[in-house]
This record gives structure tokens, sequence and C-alpha cells, in this order.
């Protein structure tokens, strides 16, 4: 999600009026809800209004909770591809230096054995 207006029915508020106390109620009451152990410290008691009238839309703050979650599982999982293609290609050079290791003490071993060999022919 880009921007808030990328989520179709979740982010948006019949009247135009009042849509950034819509927005700002949706956002905190989310918050609150998403990150239940913070401590909430107001200055005024009540919540938002406009004209007077009281903002509260309740079904936008669940929306957006579940949205959030949504997003943050997409985060999540993209940081656990990430860390195991790293993990992978890792392992990859890891076998790759082995097989170099083993070819290396490969052709010296039977470079060894060829100058055994060929000491030996020439004793008899």
């Amino acid at each position: 999600m880009n921007s808030p207006s990328d989520a179709p029915g979740v982010f948006t508020s019949g009247d135009s009026k009042n849509g950034c106390y819509w927005y700002a109620h949706t956002v905190w009451e989310a918050l609150k809800r998403l990150f239940p152990d913070s401590h909430e410290t107001t200055q005024h008691e009540g919540r938002s209004r406009y004209l007077g009238v009281k903002i509260e839309k309740a079904d936008s703050v669940e929306a957006m909770c579940e949205e959030y979650h949504t997003q943050w599982a997409r985060v999540e999982n993209a940081a656990e591809e990430k860390r195991k293609a790293k993990e992978d290609k890792a392992q990859q050079l890891r076998m790759e230096r082995r097989t170099e290791e083993r070819a290396l003490w490969q052709a010296k071993i039977d470079q060894a054995t060829r100058t055994a060999n060929e000491e030996r022919r020439q004793k008899d």
C-alpha cells in the first residue's frame, strides 16, 4: 500500500468536510488497538469533533487494523525471503569454495601419485 487511497473502501469518508477528523480518529484508534501496551495521554476530554458533531468510524478502525496486519505480514515475508536468499547465496558460495579446494587437493594428490609412480619405475 503506497498511500491511504490505495486501499479502496478502507480509507474513505463520505463527507469531505470532516475527512481529516475521520482519518485522524481512525488512525488513532487503530494505533491504540495495534499497540495495546501503549499509554494514552489526552489534554481534553472526549474525542474529535467537527462543528460540534462527534466523529467516530469504528468500522474504519477494524478495516485499518486488518489492512495493517496484512501489510505487516507482507513486510515480514519479504524480509524473511531476503534473509533466506542471502543465506542460500552464502551456502552456495561455501559449497563452491569446498568444491574448488577439493579439486586443488585432488590435483596435488594425483601429481604426488604420478611422481611416486615415476620414481618407482625409475628405480626398477
